[in-house]
């Protein structure tokens, strides 16, 4: 095993506010992180990846309100429109910020309810469904993901 993850708490994790099925579900990855440490190159799936020369030092898990939630429920910014406007036609453009959901865009033919945001922010509504395979992650970039999520998108197909 590689490093630990020493800025990456549950502490950290525990400040982040929400719904309680989703502070219920950080918590409980939060708690597996003292038994995690990033990859190693030694691990024959990153073995050519270069892993062992990343470190999480720079980076600082989002704090609770440090979205740029002055700009939550205005209209996606006009750089993601022509960025998601070069990828051809879409019923949806969802917008987050430091991992809070920003903007939520429907084109006007898209069905009711085929994007629902779940989490915390201005546009979250209720919990997803769960998903077949929707097992605890076991590894720990999967698990800093669920201690330190935002909000959730979930596109219903």
């Amino acid at each position: 095993m590689g490093v630990p993850l020493s800025s990456f708490t549950p502490e950290r994790s525990a400040v982040l506010a929400g719904p309680e099925w989703l502070v219920r579900r950080r918590a409980a990855a939060a708690g597996r992180l003292s038994d995690l440490a990033l990859p190693a190159e030694a691990e024959e799936i990153w073995r050519y990846s270069g892993i062992d020369g990343f470190s999480l030092d720079p980076f600082d898990p989002a704090r609770d309100g440090a979205a740029t939630s002055k700009d939550a429920g205005r209209a996606a910014p006009g750089d993601a429109v022509a960025l998601a406007g070069l990828l051809g036609p879409r019923s949806a453009l969802v917008v987050s910020r430091s991992g809070a959901v920003v903007s939520v865009d429907l084109d006007a033919g898209t069905p009711e309810g085929l994007v629902r945001v779940v989490g915390d922010g201005p546009l979250a509504g209720d919990a997803p469904d769960p998903s077949p395979g929707d097992d605890e992650p076991d590894d720990a970039f999967a698990v800093l993901h669920e201690a330190f999520v935002r909000d959730v998108v979930v596109v219903d197909v």
